[in-house]
């Protein structure tokens, strides 16, 4: 257990009560402060993710149910894999395009990694009902190349 030196310079939290003449010193370390991790939040089987819509050609806005009555709305969605060129250029449109048809030409849903990229977005991929990727697509049809990160 860290002491209240360690944690917060040696500063002590004082009270008193007067009004029953009792004095109260309360230390930090007595109120046992423990450091708050952040955890970002790791979606393992969430039911059915649909796509929201489409953001570039490879990011796309999903809603996630977590639990019962629990929705993640419009939670971008990173491609995994993949990497389209960026939107101030023609290619980057095309691409967009491109998944805007695909989406929309299929009955699919998202497919979720459990984990997220750098920027905090979902990782995952698009499969449609026949079982193809729109990452698959995306590459065969030149609108993205493969990247690792």
């Amino acid at each position: 257990m860290k002491s209240s030196r360690d944690f917060f310079g040696g500063m002590v939290v004082g009270a008193m009560l007067t009004t029953l003449g009792i004095a109260v010193v309360t230390t930090l370390e007595q109120l046992d402060p423990q450091p708050m991790e952040f955890q970002p939040l790791a979606i393992r089987s969430a039911s059915q993710p649909a796509i929201a819509r489409v953001i570039d050609g490879d990011t796309v806005c999903v809603n996630v149910q977590l639990i019962d009555d629990v929705w993640l709305y419009n939670s971008p969605m990173r491609l995994q894999g993949i990497d389209c060129p960026e939107m101030n250029t023609p290619e980057g449109v095309a691409a967009k395009v491109f998944a805007e048809k695909w989406i929309g030409g299929y009955r699919c849903q998202a497919e979720l990694s459990g984990k997220r990229d750098k920027y905090g977005r979902l990782l995952g991929d698009i499969v449609g009902s026949d079982q193809v990727r729109l990452t698959d697509s995306l590459l065969a049809n030149g609108h993205a190349k493969r990247v690792s990160y």
